[in-house]
């Protein structure tokens, strides 16, 4: 059910919680209604929405000063909504409200699920702390989970990983040994914690599990067995480094740009991955700087429709308009495509299991479809180097 639209007037300060006032321990708070309540919020943001002003960021504060802190979502130029828990609902406030912009501490609606402070213990993914290994060799059987991407060594332990997947590839694996891991960033170790491996317990598996990738290319995650009952593996096909690159039909750009709102807007395309099962394609684009800013998003098209996306901004360097702000070039920006590792139908929406490389690491993330955007449930990382 959709969240209603109500009008809520509230004076500025017009309540304050007594000096010392605490709320019972049992009680929910306003992050755990925010939370669970995030998918229809984000729904009720985004349908009054073109692509380009979709739900980017978001800020917890106690605007009025009642006690009660409020959600303020925004699109990329702070555009906002804001959302209030009234009587244990979450409603939709005047989009009116006095919001001190400048004065907020904004993050990304992509990582909403992995900054607000909730219980996820009752999550359909979570609660089975899955984990990637990203250190494999596949002809010796031998998969490791670094300590830099792992759950708490308490977890790992006693968790129960039995099962390997790998896009719809599932494996019985059994554990190997666990050792502590380093590795060398220009030239200083770093510490990389207690390293967790894994083999099949069929090395025969490996082939038809991994066939066409290399070590380099995949990367299976590792999960109890428990996981299945809640995940559907999906077949599904992807684009690789070093093939040809598909930039999509004219159909595919037109509905794409439409989507956001701008003729002659994509500045580059590339297929990432298709699932014929529930006819999903999936696209990065990167499109031509406006208004001193330049989107990249992951694009899913389904039904001859834009169905889902996940929006990624950058500044535009002032001084130099073919770069962002940081430093690396425009174009650069299509290095960050993630690489779909997993395909899972949940009963909470599909989600992608994903590495992706930033300017100076590894991301290893499980998104999830909620409403029309792709979000963080989960959200590893690997550093590398300064950029």
């Amino acid at each position: 059910m959709r969240l209603q639209f109500v009008l809520v007037f509230i004076m500025l300060a017009a309540v304050v919680l007594p000096a010392g006032a605490q709320r019972p321990a049992n009680a929910l708070t306003e992050e755990d209604y925010y939370y669970v309540n995030f998918a229809d919020i984000l729904a009720s943001f985004d349908d009054l929405n073109s692509g380009v002003e979709k739900a980017y960021c978001y800020a917890i504060a106690d605007l009025d000063r009642d006690g009660v802190k409020e959600l303020v979502v925004a699109d990329v130029h702070k555009i906002n909504c804001v959302f209030k828990v009234v009587d244990g609902e979450v409603h939709l406030i005047s989009p009116d409200y006095l919001v001190p912009v400048d004065q907020l501490n904004w993050n990304t609606v992509n990582d909403f699920y992995t900054c607000v402070e909730a219980d996820r213990s009752q999550d359909v993914t979570l609660r089975h702390h899955p984990v990637f290994a990203y250190d494999i060799n596949i002809a010796r059987n031998q998969f490791t989970v670094p300590g830099d991407v792992a759950w708490t060594e308490a977890v790992m332990r006693s968790a129960g990983y039995n099962r390997m997947v790998f896009k719809p590839h599932v494996g019985n694996i059994h554990f190997v040994k666990a050792e502590p891991g380093t590795y060398e960033v220009e030239c200083e170790p770093i510490d990389l914690g207690m390293c967790y491996t894994y083999a099949l317990d069929d090395a025969a598996t490996t082939k038809k599990m991994f066939r066409g990738y290399s070590n380099e290319q995949a990367v299976p995650i590792i999960v109890p067995m428990a996981w299945l009952d809640d995940h559907n593996p999906l077949q599904y096909s992807r684009w690789l480094s070093g093939e040809p690159e598909r930039k999509g039909n004219a159909d595919e750009r037109k509905m794409i740009e439409e989507y956001y709102g701008g003729q002659d807007y994509i500045r580059d395309i590339r297929w990432l991955a298709g699932c014929e099962l529930n006819e999903r394609s999936f696209y990065e684009v990167l499109f031509q700087p406006r208004d001193g800013k330049v989107l990249l998003a992951m694009v899913c098209i389904a039904e001859g429709e834009v169905v889902s996306v996940r929006n990624m901004w950058f500044d535009q360097d002032q001084n130099s308009p073919n770069a962002i702000d940081f430093g690396p070039d425009i174009d650069d920006l299509m290095g960050l495509a993630p690489e779909i590792m997993v395909m899972a139908a949940t009963s909470e929406g599909l989600e992608l299991y994903v590495r992706w490389y930033s300017f100076e690491g590894v991301h290893y993330d499980i998104w999830r479809e909620v409403a029309d955007q792709f979000v963080t449930i989960n959200g590893e990382y690997h550093y590398v180097m300064g950029y």
